[in-house]
């Protein structure tokens, strides 16, 4: 081989690299684009089962929202549909090898990119976390000063999260931004309280500049002498907390209702009523049926259950029923003492 052989030859071989790098490069933009889609929409990724590149062709079964989406853009992406149908054909091929060495049922992709695998979509989420934390710490680090939001709950496997929300004030608007969720294993006041300092200090926060932060009245962050809120506050002495006012007035409207005979038997009376033509499909359609005759398709309503966390879930109920004095043609309590007899 002559130089001007191997000139070509390499030239060639780059072209068709760069070429490979460029077009994975697009077919990773569409996977971005899905995957903040995705996440815009509150929508969950993956299925149960189904996720495998060679049974994408069967559109009988459910894949989850994420490679439905692939599928979906397929029919309209020249270059997405030439990648899927690549990765099937090499999965179909991998299987049937793995069959032929005696090792099928073996999990995972093997060496074969498919960019549309739960491990991608888990690292560019991490990257995309990433991003957004260094840029919401780039603007508070320009703001100065920055306020916290925190609480905690468990997830449905039973693990403690913890969030943190941060507001400041940049170009005179005040910006709210999800900066964590970080597991929690120490729920008392110094655990949260150091758990919250090591993540603002990983993204370069100074704790000695938070103004406020906003808590529940959870004795672990509303507590006088041991909570997040006193904790905070000896790092930062001109610190000033603040009970969420939702929980406030949640205490407030609970204990309102709760000692006065009357509006306990009300609000009791209400709950029983909903609950008792709500778990009978017979009832339901009658209640409907009926409300529909008296007021229109337009005016139906559905009755409300009193929730035991939303503050707002007794008025809701009642006002459901009664209306208000805004709206007074929109009361049903007639409806409802007919439907009862």
């Amino acid at each position: 081989m002559n130089n001007q052989d191997f000139d070509r030859f390499y030239s060639t071989a780059i072209k068709k690299y760069n070429d490979e790098v460029l077009i994975r490069k697009q077919i990773l933009s569409r996977v971005i684009i899905i995957i903040k889609h995705l996440c815009k929409q509150t929508l969950p990724f993956r299925g149960h089962r189904n996720e495998d590149a060679y049974s994408l062709d069967n559109d009988e079964e459910n894949h989850g929202n994420f490679l439905a989406l692939v599928q979906l853009l397929t029919k309209y992406d020249p270059l997405l549909a030439s990648h899927l149908s690549m990765c099937r054909e090499k999965s179909t091929k991998r299987i049937e090898k793995l069959k032929r060495q005696g090792k099928a049922g073996s999990k995972g992709r093997g060496p074969l990119v498919t960019f549309l695998s739960k491990t991608t979509i888990s690292k560019l989420l991490n990257i995309m976390k990433n991003m957004m934390q260094e840029q919401i710490a780039m603007e508070v680090s320009k703001a100065k000063v920055y306020s916290v939001q925190v609480d905690s709950t468990q997830d449905i496997s039973a693990i403690d999260q913890f969030s943190i929300v941060v507001l400041y004030d940049l170009n005179a608007t005040v910006h709210e931004q999800l900066l964590s969720i970080v597991p929690s294993n120490d729920g008392t006041g110094q655990g949260l309280v150091d758990l919250l300092n090591l993540t603002l200090q990983r993204l370069g926060f100074n704790l000695k500049y938070c103004l406020s932060d906003s808590t529940d009245g959870a004795s672990s962050c509303h507590g006088q002498y041991n909570g997040l809120q006193q904790k905070i506050t000896e790092a930062a002495d001109h610190h000033v907390h603040i009970w969420c006012y939702a929980h406030v007035l949640n205490l407030v409207v609970k204990e309102a209702t709760s000692c006065c005979i009357p509006a306990v038997l009300f609000f009791t009376l209400l709950q029983n009523v909903s609950t008792f033509i709500k778990v009978s499909y017979k009832r339901m359609a009658t209640w409907i049926k009926l409300v529909e005759t008296q007021i229109g398709m337009d005016m139906i309503k559905r009755l409300k259950l009193i929730g035991e966390t939303r503050w707002s879930g007794k008025s809701n109920a009642a006002t459901a029923i009664f209306g208000t004095f805004a709206e007074p043609t929109s009361t049903v309590f007639v409806n409802l003492i007919l439907c009862l007899s």
